[in-house]
C-alpha cells in the first residue's frame, strides 16, 4: 500500500516569510532596524535604559548567531520547498502522459 505524502506548500512559504522577518529583527539590513541598544532609549528612567543597553550589548552576540542559525535553516528549507514543486510538477506531466489532443472535430475536443 502506497503512503500518501501531503505537504501544505502555502504553510511552508509563510514559514519561510515569518523567518526571514525574525532573523531581520535579529540582525536587520534595512534602515529600519532598531539594535537591542537603540530599543532601550526610552524605554523608562536613565538607570533602567542604561541597564536596558548593557543587556542588549551582552545579547548581540547571541541575536548575531541566531540570525546565522535561522538563514541555515532558511537555506535549508528553500530546497524543500521548490522540491515539491518539482515533484507535483513531475506527478502532474507523469499523470497526464503522452496524451496529444484529439483531431479536430473529436467528441473529446472540448476537454483540452
Amino acid at each position: 500500500m502506497a503512503k500518501v505524502v501531503r505537504i501544505d506548500t502555502d504553510a511552508l512559504e509563510e514559514m519561510q516569510r515569518s523567518l526571514r522577518r525574525i532573523q531581520n529583527a535579529f540582525v536587520g539590513d534595512d534602515e529600519d532596524f532598531k539594535s537591542p541598544e537603540d530599543r532601550a532609549e526610552g524605554i523608562g528612567p536613565r538607570r533602567l535604559s542604561d541597564s536596558a543597553k548593557d543587556y542588549g550589548k551582552d545579547c548581540k552576540k547571541n541575536y548575531e548567531r541566531q540570525a546565522e542559525d535561522l538563514g541555515e535553516f532558511l537555506n535549508l528549507l528553500n530546497p524543500v520547498i521548490t522540491t515539491f514543486y518539482e515533484m507535483d510538477e513531475e506527478l502532474g506531466q507523469a499523470l497526464k502522459g503522452d496524451e496529444k489532443p484529439p483531431p479536430p472535430h473529436h467528441r473529446n475536443q472540448l476537454a483540452y
